[in-house]
């Protein structure tokens, strides 16, 4: 559901922007058409007033008396009401692109809430310290039923967010759940909403140990890990010091009297650092004979870090008695590439060779559950 969920939202992102685009190129050419009306009802009232000002200097029978009188006539006569009224439409053609797209979010709206409310009514989100206002916003929502209002928390909008929906006609109900729903999305996707329960869409504290497993299996844990000698950590950082200026003073030496080959300092503060040359490979010769393909199959990969690390036996039944015989290293590399890549048990059976699917999910099943994979 939640990957629909992210789906829908960016099909609905991406048909919005072309709309979006489309609308704001109209209202870019219907501007550039007002500006040029502009340009020309200036470009006329500036060469008229120039035309009866000289008419009336050149009027042979007028006094001056009457001159003056109807240069200041021409010159009293309204000429900008035009020129700010085409001012005015182009400014508010500009201003008005984030209100173009808003109402694009709110014309398209009805559809991504009958797609998107039930997902969001029934998904248990998991949200960080980050997104506290976004989950405040969630659970009321769930609480309301899909509805919302003006007593719906919008601390998880962005100002001019909140502007747009709080309009001054009223409350934009359309407009907040589009918000609502992109915002859900854009948390999903950078991590700070999880699923609960979810190997996709787990919490980053759900990949570490727990505190108090630690406590509790900590020798284990160590020695599994081969950090045994790391136990007590205390006097580690003093050996590492130790060890770091040992080299520091080798690596000194070697640059002052100029036993470093690699190293050629030209000034005070001045120096070069040579790459040295790669060894000769003894498998140079066998390039025309080795493959040259650099993509390594995932299943191969697996079956080389079980063959140095036997993880695959890490992988036990969760019953203790009348367990039968372990699933072969080609069932368990197809559980894990199943789960891992979100294919499915049921595909992944299907598209492997000499594995029933019967087979592929019994070992799943008691093999590879969560709870199972952290009781070990």
């Amino acid at each position: 559901m939640v990957d629909m969920l992210l789906s829908v939202m960016q099909s609905f992102r991406t048909t919005v922007d072309r709309e979006h685009r489309d609308e704001v190129f109209a209202q870019r050419k219907a501007v550039g058409a007002r500006l040029g009306e502009m340009l020309d009802a200036v470009d006329t009232e500036v060469l008229g007033l120039q035309e009866e000002v000289r008419a009336q200097l050149d009027h042979e029978t007028m006094s001056d008396a009457r001159k003056l009188d109807g240069i200041r006539a021409v010159l009293d006569r309204d000429r900008e009401s035009a020129a700010d009224i085409l001012r005015e439409d182009i400014r508010k053609g500009a201003a008005d692109d984030e209100g173009v797209f808003h109402d694009i979010l709110e014309d398209r709206s009805i559809r991504q809430q009958n797609r998107i409310s039930p997902i969001l009514k029934q998904v248990d989100l998991i949200g960080d310290a980050s997104t506290a206002d976004l989950v405040a916003a969630i659970a009321c929502f769930r609480e309301r039923d899909g509805s919302i209002g003006r007593g719906m928390p919008l601390a998880f909008l962005t100002a001019a967010e909140r502007d747009a929906v709080n309009d001054p006609k009223g409350f934009r109900v359309s407009l907040c759940m589009v918000f609502l729903f992109q915002h859900v999305a854009a948390a999903i996707k950078a991590g700070s909403l999880n699923l609960d329960g979810s190997c996709k869409y787990r919490p980053l504290d759900d990949y570490l140990i727990s505190r108090e497993r630690w406590e509790q299996q900590k020798q284990e844990l160590l020695e599994r890990s081969g950090l045994a000698g790391f136990d007590d950590p205390v006097p580690e950082p003093g050996e590492l010091k130790a060890v770091l200026q040992k080299q520091y003073e080798t690596t000194d030496r070697a640059a002052s009297d100029g036993s470093n080959p690699y190293l050629k300092v030209r000034s005070p503060g001045n120096f070069r650092v040579l790459t040295p040359a790669l060894d000769e490979v003894e498998s140079e010769p066998l390039r025309d004979i080795l493959p040259m393909r650099h993509l390594v199959p995932l299943s191969e990969v697996l079956a080389t870090v079980d063959q140095h690390c036997g993880m695959f036996e890490e992988f036990r039944h969760r019953q203790q008695v009348n367990v039968d015989q372990a699933p072969s290293p080609a069932t368990t590399i197809a559980g894990i590439m199943g789960l891992g890549s979100a294919i499915g048990v049921r595909k992944m059976a299907r598209i492997s060779r000499e594995i029933s699917e019967r087979e592929l999910e019994c070992a799943v099943n008691w093999r590879f559950s969560r709870e199972h994979r952290r009781s070990q």
